[in-house]
């Protein structure tokens, strides 16, 4: 039992005697009568699910306050690192999920920065005329977190529309344009 008491503090320095008290109880193996009995007190000793509880409960938080801003075919996101990060569950790396706006997430990141100070920033640049979600995750030593608050936002082209043109019929003006970076006609829109 000291044994694994010093296992469980060498993961968890914070843990409190009571903790470990329950911790105990609640992942022995229960032989003879359910619950507590006077044979087999609480059950076997089971080191490896004590393990697993204590692992379990450390913080697994996310990144915090995520927000975006956006020049021309860029976004600006920025976050501030989760807390608390337990030393017996470092924080390795972050990892940014985009998709447009009505679309799920994909599986794998668009990017994964490493830097794990208080405040992160990352540039996703090069991005069509389009309306984005973004979503960050913090991947740790045991397992990456849920996802931090979702942001949307709009990238509009630099350059103006092109090739405007208008045609009048009876009392309708059709004006039509091109969205610079896609090459492609709007929809037409009447004023009549």
């Amino acid at each position: 039992t000291s044994g694994t008491v010093a296992i469980l503090r060498q993961i968890d320095p914070d843990l409190t005697v009571e903790d470990i008290k329950w911790i105990l109880m609640e992942t022995a193996l229960d032989k003879g009568a359910v619950g507590e009995d006077n044979d087999y007190g609480w059950g076997i000793l089971d080191v490896g699910a004590a393990v697993d509880s204590v692992l379990a409960r450390l913080p697994r938080e996310a990144p915090v306050n995520l927000a975006a801003s956006t020049s021309a075919d860029s976004v600006f996101l920025s976050w501030e690192r989760p807390d608390p990060i337990h030393q017996s569950n470092p924080l390795l790396h972050y990892r940014i999920y985009r998709a447009p706006v009505g679309e799920s997430y994909p599986v794998d990141p668009i990017a994964e920065p490493a830097d794990t100070s208080a405040f992160v920033a990352y540039v996703d640049a090069g991005l069509d005329w389009d309306e984005y979600k973004y979503a960050v995750t913090a991947v740790y030593d045991l397992e990456e977190s849920v996802p931090s608050n979702e942001v949307v936002i709009s990238v509009f082209p630099s350059e103006p529309p092109t090739g405007l043109s208008a045609s009048v019929a009876v009392h309708t003006v059709t004006v039509e344009w091109s969205r610079p970076d896609l090459n492609r006609r709007s929809p037409a829109y009447e004023v009549g």
